[in-house]
């Protein structure tokens, strides 16, 4: 084997161990990586993600590896075999909830309907949803009740992680009626011009469409059609400056493209290609 070769397996449960031959499901890894255990209601059966989230964090894992181990191969011209377990992949993502029970034995639980805390969920504004954006830090109560305009939020119950869990539900009410005297693009707008609390607008796809940051940046470009007319179309998620992207067409018509395919790339005649349309094939 070439010694400066990066080689990389992504396996269900690695190279090693006792699991290597067992065969597994991306639930299957969901669960026996721990990460199952602490998603969904704490009151109702563990949940997993949309979608086939083990592997695709066991690829990125395996990216990431991979480049590690190409940078030392520039660096010392040695390869190596980058092992990838996706069990190992999903524990990985477990983040502190490891630790938590590694250092004080306490037990993550799946979420509870009222936290005691800033909720992470969507909630009902005026005149939809807004997200509070929580970054992990210690989320300052008395501001954030000046800046809603809820008094309540500085009662002496909320003080305190220990109080705020005991008026758990109270809190997540209080919440509920500050933020259902908002509009959601006010809340949003104002938030970030103070910076100390940040929230996310629910946008419909009306709103979306329609929005002023996506307008300015030229995002979705109007295309005309030939049978309906102008429409509005997604354009690309980046800039570039020296070759920008244009819509060049709009989707195309049923059979459009017949003549250009069949005859001139496939080498069918027109008599062939009417044969074809006479027949219903095209």
């Amino acid at each position: 084997i070439n010694p400066g070769l990066v080689y990389v397996s992504i396996s269900n449960f690695g190279q090693t161990g006792p699991y290597r031959d067992y065969r597994a499901t991306d639930i299957v890894e969901y669960a026996l990586g721990g990460l199952m255990y602490i998603l969904g209601s704490h009151d109702k059966a563990p949940l997993k993600h949309a979608l086939r989230q083990t592997q695709f964090k066991a690829g990125t894992n395996a990216a990431t590896a991979a480049l590690i181990a190409y940078f030392h191969r520039q660096t010392t011209g040695q390869g190596q075999h980058v092992d990838v377990s996706i069990q190992e992949a999903v524990a990985s993502a477990l983040r502190d909830t490891a630790s938590l029970y590694s250092y004080s034995g306490a037990i993550r639980q799946r979420q509870q309907k009222y936290s005691g805390e800033m909720p992470r969920s969507p909630m009902p504004a005026k005149d939809g949803h807004i997200v509070p954006i929580h970054f992990g830090g210690v989320v300052d109560w008395d501001e954030t009740g000046d800046f809603l305009g809820e008094p309540e939020l500085k009662r002496e119950e909320f003080s305190t992680p220990e109080g705020r869990l005991e008026h758990a539900k109270e809190l997540h009410e209080t919440l509920e009626r500050a933020f259902g005297r908002w509009n959601k693009f006010e809340l949003f707008q104002e938030a970030h011009k103070r910076r100390g609390n940040i929230y996310g607008v629910v946008q419909s796809p009306a709103e979306v469409v329609g929005s002023g940051q996506y307008r300015h940046r030229g995002y979705f470009v109007e295309v005309v059609h030939p049978i309906i007319g102008p429409a509005i179309y997604p354009g690309a998620p980046f800039i570039m400056s020296g070759t920008p992207w244009q819509a060049s067409s709009p989707a195309p018509t049923l059979g459009q493209d017949n003549q250009r395919i069949y005859c001139g790339e496939l080498g069918l005649s027109s008599d062939e290609l009417m044969a074809l349309r006479a027949s219903g094939i095209v």
